[in-house]
């Protein structure tokens, strides 16, 4: 399908659903939009145009920056090419001036060129700083949980007046002096 093919058939789309939507409130048409648009991979995501020299990728690009991942999308298209979760992503940043470069587990680096270079490696890095912000949250989280549930000790257990209670070597013990027995 060409382009002009693809556009015919989205402006088909969009009007035929469109008109499903004739007579609906405002508001009610705005969350369906939202409903819809909600379960594409890229919302959320910043994006920015860029180009590479990767022969393996086409040359206009745009990099979807999100929470969750970073992707690549051919432009004008909701598809990625290719999403890489943050713990795949081993290294990222500018080699040089206008050149921003991703090195993803298992692949080679991928290279793309933007003057938004800056804006892309500090969007990461804050996502990237809430992801391990909140693990360690959680992981305190759970902890301080398993530590409430956890049973108690034998220490906890035995009373003071047990016959079977640990005596602390500084206490006083209560039996006869060894010369009464």
């Amino acid at each position: 399908m060409d382009v002009d093919e693809e556009i015919n058939a989205v402006k088909s789309s969009v009007l035929k659903n469109w008109k499903l939507l004739n007579g609906t409130q405002p508001d009610d048409s705005q969350m369906e939009y939202m409903n819809l648009v909600k379960n594409w991979h890229g919302f959320g995501s910043s994006m920015f145009n860029v180009t590479t020299k990767d022969p393996t990728l086409p040359k206009q690009l745009c990099i979807g920056v999100s929470y969750n991942d970073v992707s690549i999308y051919r432009r004008q298209d909701s598809r990625p090419l290719a999403s890489f979760a943050y713990e795949h992503i081993l290294q990222f940043g500018a080699p040089q001036a206008n050149t921003y470069r991703i090195v993803v587990e298992g692949r080679d680096p991928i290279t793309f060129e933007t003057e938004l270079v800056v804006e892309i490696a500090k969007l990461m890095k804050a996502y990237i700083n809430e992801i391990v912000k909140t693990a360690k949250r959680q992981s305190m989280l759970l902890r301080d949980s398993l530590t409430v549930d956890a049973p108690p000790s034998p220490t906890d257990i035995l009373s003071p007046m047990s016959p079977m209670s640990p005596v602390s070597p500084t206490s006083p013990i209560d039996s006869p002096p060894l010369s009464q027995l």
